[in-house]
Order: C-alpha cells, then structure tokens, then sequence
C-alpha cells in the first residue's frame, strides 16, 4: 500500500458502505481496500476460490457502483489474483483469472 500511496493514490482500508433495498437500510458491506476511489480489493486466504467468493465481490462492486474488483488469495503455495468486472451494457461480472 505504501508504494500506491507513494504515487498519490488513496488507498481506504475496512471501507464501510451502506446497503440499501428500495430506500430501506437492509445492511452494511466493508471493503478489505478501496484503491483510488475506483478499485475494490478482496483478500481471501482459502485453499480455493468459490463462487460464493465472487460473488461476495460482485455484490461489492455494485454497492460503490464501480466496475472492477480484484480478488486475491493467498493461500497455497502460491498467491493467486483474479479479476471481476462489470459488463457494462449487461451488467453481468466478466471473470478473469491471470
């Protein structure tokens, strides 16, 4: 974080937003990181990623009303970073794993 930050980036951790169902407060999601106000960051340590983990970030991206959403594990012997996005015209996650 402190190289993003270096470069003038924010960087939010534990990051609280509101979740809303037609004008009723119904709960709260708290974000791992929040870089740059457009960013949001998961941190997971599982021995593998399920879908029940994106779609924990889906549903995160929606309540900040971004786009993309970096989901990193780092269990195993090694670490592992898959990216989420948003489509734009359908709205439906686009899942990318590097």
């Amino acid at each position: 974080m402190g190289e993003v930050r270096q470069r003038g980036i924010s960087v939010i951790r534990q990051d609280k937003h509101e979740i809303t169902y037609k004008n009723y407060r119904v709960g709260w999601q708290e974000l791992d990181l929040f870089i740059g106000g457009e960013i949001v960051v998961e941190n997971k340590a599982v021995e593998r990623l399920t879908r029940l983990h994106k779609a924990q970030c889906i549903s995160y991206i929606k309540a900040v009303d971004k786009m993309t959403d970096l989901l990193l594990n780092f269990a195993g012997s090694e670490p592992s970073r898959t990216n989420l996005f948003l489509s734009i015209i359908r709205c439906n996650p686009v899942f990318k794993k590097d």
